[in-house]
């Protein structure tokens, strides 16, 4: 990521959000490990964070 502020911007993004609650938040809303690694190209038209 080029900058702290990029970071955040892509870890708001939607489907980062809906991928952490659906995957790796308990129903008491802990987070018991997570492990994230994703090798791909963002797709087209995607929710590009505003900067």
């Amino acid at each position: 990521m080029a900058s702290r502020e990029a970071f955040e911007s892509h870890c708001n993004r939607r489907e980062i959000q809906e991928f952490f609650a659906t995957h790796v938040v308990s129903p008491e809303g802990d987070v018991h490990h997570a492990n994230v690694c994703v090798y791909t190209d963002e797709p087209h038209g995607y929710d590009a964070p505003t900067l």
